[in-house]
């Protein structure tokens, strides 16, 4: 009886985007917490990479969020499933976005040092 007169939530409105195998993936980095190493604090910060066609992930722990492990999480990504995205996006996470222009995001030069055997584009989504 209370269902019939209590409020409705509003139902929310997506879009859900498919794309073909092996056309792009979606990376990002997860922060979890921190880890006591000796006298050092250091945080624990989890590499994500997921294919979008699949929802296929690929996750690697690392104590930092540098370039060098960035970098690192792409290609162990990439050896793990054999092949190599045609797209990867990134949603304005430091290491891959160098500053924020309106509608333009340009990238971090040093993902270029991947090659193009591993990553043949990259784009900054924006919000």
């Amino acid at each position: 009886m209370i269902a019939r007169h209590r409020p409705r939530p509003k139902a929310e409105a997506y879009l859900r985007l498919r794309t073909l195998p092996g056309e792009q993936a979606q990376v990002d980095w997860g922060h979890f917490g921190h880890l006591q190493i000796g006298r050092a604090r250091r945080p624990l910060m989890a590499f994500v990479m997921v294919l979008s066609s699949s929802r296929r992930i690929f996750l690697r722990f690392f104590l930092d969020a540098r370039m060098e492990s960035f970098l690192a999480g792409h290609v162990e990504a990439f050896e793990a499933w054999a092949g190599v995205p045609r797209f990867s996006l990134y949603d304005n996470l430091k290491s891959a976005v160098l500053e924020r222009r309106d509608d333009r995001h340009p990238l971090q030069p040093d993902p270029d040092r991947l090659s193009p055997r591993t990553i043949a584009m990259s784009r900054a989504r924006w919000p």
